[in-house]
Formats: structure tokens, C-alpha cells, sequence
């Protein structure tokens, strides 16, 4: 069994799987653009539901609109990690001279997880929007 890196399903997600050779069952959101064509196949996909002890921790993306200043990337980083999240990885591009877009791929456990650190996130001052990428 394998989670699509094209949409990071979490615990709570509406899920869908499908059996994909060499790889098994793989789950991705309900709502993944990358299974536009096998939903037309219904033996290939299927509906699931998580379990209600499914523990772990899973990956997911956001991305963040910033106002850059001093400090804004570890006082982001902090703000999550406080939550209990590891960060896999962090990208920084810089939009324009009063906007930068951070890309952060972080583990949680679950939908309510990511939203206490979302909410987090939020509550500093340089961040205007922050939202979760579900397809690339």
C-alpha cells in the first residue's frame, strides 16, 4: 500500500484507492486530479474509508504567502515544529519585493493535526495566506 505524492492524502480525507501493478493499492483524495481516468474504470478504484486506529505520521504540503522580513522562515519553522510537525523539506521563492511564497512539506497525524498547525501559522503577523496543496 502506498499514499499518492501527487495529493498527500491524511487520516480524515475522503480517500479513493486504486491497484496500480508493481505498486498495490494506492490511496489518493477523492478529489485527485490524477485519477480523472481510472474512476471511468470502476474495477481499477475504489471507495475507502480510514480506520479509526490508523496511526503514523503522514505527508502533506503548504504553501504559504509571506510578507518577507527578518526572521520570517525560523519563525514559521518554530510555529510548526511547536505543533509537534517535522518538516521534510522548505523552499523559499521570492514573488515580488513585498511577497514570499514558502513551500513546506511537513508529517502529521491527521486533518485535525495539520489544522492546529495551520492555525498556528496563521497567527504570525508576516503570513497573509497559508493553504495546503492536494494536486501538482
Amino acid at each position: 500500500m502506498q499514499y499518492g505524492r501527487c495529493c498527500h492524502p491524511i487520516p480524515g480525507d475522503p480517500i479513493l484507492g486504486h491497484m496500480t501493478p508493481g505498486k498495490g493499492l494506492v490511496i489518493h483524495l477523492e478529489s485527485c486530479r490524477n485519477l480523472k481516468e481510472i474512476r471511468s474504470n470502476p474495477e481499477k478504484c475504489m471507495s475507502l474509508l480510514w480506520s479509526s486506529t490508523v496511526k503514523g505520521e503522514f505527508a502533506v504540503e503548504l504553501k504559504a504567502e509571506v510578507t518577507p522580513e527578518r526572521g520570517f522562515i525560523a519563525a514559521l519553522a518554530s510555529r510548526m515544529t511547536e505543533e509537534d510537525a517535522t518538516i521534510e523539506h522548505i523552499s523559499v521563492i521570492e514573488k515580488d519585493a513585498f511577497t514570499s511564497i514558502i513551500d513546506v512539506v511537513l508529517t502529521v497525524r491527521d486533518r485535525i493535526h495539520l489544522a492546529d498547525i495551520m492555525r498556528r501559522a496563521r497567527s504570525l503577523k508576516s503570513v497573509r495566506r497559508i493553504y495546503r496543496v492536494k494536486n501538482k
